[in-house]
């Protein structure tokens, strides 16, 4: 056989091989019902968000001549889509202090919104809170107390609250 001939047949077989692969016939249904099903697989993914918004707040400007609880945040809201949840650190990083260093222990709790913050739970300066998993929010309010001694050098104190929210 020729080359010519030769060339003419795969030619030939490559056309005709393409136009049974790409007729309407080769997706049909072989069992003869008149159905053909095809898929198409898809895939995406939800990007995990975790918030924390600090609501109102309340007082910033603290009375520090006696030992006191004062609310700081009114409804601040913790919210993650986390399948594991979320957990908000509140924790005092600078505690009340003055210019000339002298400070006024300061201590941090959060409570459910709009519950009434118990008085000896102030025994450390950081707390946390849980928001459970799956799309889930949580409300709370944070208290501060602070507790200046009777000797407390008189000037102007400040200080510092850090939210840290971590997923769990």
């Amino acid at each position: 056989m020729s080359k010519l001939i030769r060339r003419a047949l795969i030619a030939s077989g490559l056309v005709i091989g393409a136009a049974v692969a790409f007729s309407p016939t080769a997706f049909a249904d072989s069992t003869g019902t008149g159905t053909s099903t095809e898929n198409y697989d898809i895939s995406g993914s939800v990007t995990p968000v975790s918030t924390v918004t600090k609501g109102t707040l309340t007082n910033t400007n603290l009375n520090l001549n006696s030992t006191a609880i004062a609310k700081v945040a009114d409804g601040m809201t913790i919210y993650t889509n986390s399948q594991d949840g979320a957990v908000l650190n509140v924790a005092v990083t600078t505690e009340l202090t003055d210019l000339n260093s002298n400070t006024i222990p300061t201590y941090v709790q959060l409570v459910n919104h709009s519950d009434t913050p118990p008085t000896t739970a102030f025994v450390t300066a950081s707390d946390t809170a849980n928001a459970t998993g799956g799309a889930a929010a949580a409300s709370k309010d944070l208290y501060v107390r602070y507790a200046p001694t009777a000797t407390q050098v008189a000037g102007t104190y400040t200080g510092t609250i850090t939210l840290t929210l971590q997923d769990n």
